[in-house]
């Protein structure tokens, strides 16, 4: 399964996720519980999970092909990152990606504290 990333944090630069079909279903039921349906916001948030999200198969060369649409919303080009990032894999675009990972590595102590402990 691919699909767009939401992006919570000024300045990311979008990514793609790669996901297995069970693993974003349980992540989009996550995110969604307790919102109303009906209400605006959860319907646009619907709708950007399930619009910029496509089924995905390997090539016989074990490539996956990402759509034009998701290469558009995250600025694909030629050159790309592909991290791990927990339950997925992102795909970035590279010259993006370098200046955010350094942002954050700048800042991973910080935003390590913020979190609060939780032990």
């Amino acid at each position: 399964m691919l699909a767009a990333s939401p992006e919570t944090t000024p300045g990311a630069p979008r990514s793609i996720a790669i996901w297995s079909p069970d693993a974003y279903d349980s992540y989009t039921s996550a995110v969604l519980t307790g919102f109303n349906p009906a209400s605006p916001k959860a319907r646009d948030l619907k709708r950007f999970f399930f619009n910029f999200s496509h089924d995905a198969e390997l090539d016989a060369a074990n490539r996956v092909m990402i759509p034009p649409s998701l290469m558009d919303y995250a600025g694909l080009d030629k050159d790309v990152v592909v991290t791990g990032s927990g339950e997925c894999l992102e795909v970035f675009d590279r010259a993006k990606y370098s200046g955010y990972s350094d942002d954050v590595l700048v800042r991973v102590s910080e935003i390590a504290a913020s979190l609060g402990d939780t032990a």
